[in-house]
């Protein structure tokens, strides 16, 4: 199942998390060329891109390094 590209940048207004962040495709770090957002946990492991699907985030595969 693909989903469209607006819901890869989706965020529930509910949900206030400061450790996901919106990275802007034009960011020189993002190695994905495409607006998306990360989880960057707070103990310094490797961030990794999510969206929100059906009620719970997922972690989004690439072989790109998300940044």
């Amino acid at each position: 199942m693909c989903l469209e590209i607006d819901h890869l940048t989706y965020i529930p207004t509910a949900i206030s998390n400061p450790n996901i962040h919106f990275v802007e495709a034009a960011n020189k770090q993002n190695k994905r060329c495409y607006d998306m957002l990360v989880y960057a946990p707070p103990n310094k492991a490797p961030a990794f891109a999510i969206v929100w699907y059906n009620g719970q985030w997922h972690e989004c595969y690439s072989e790109a390094k998300t940044y």
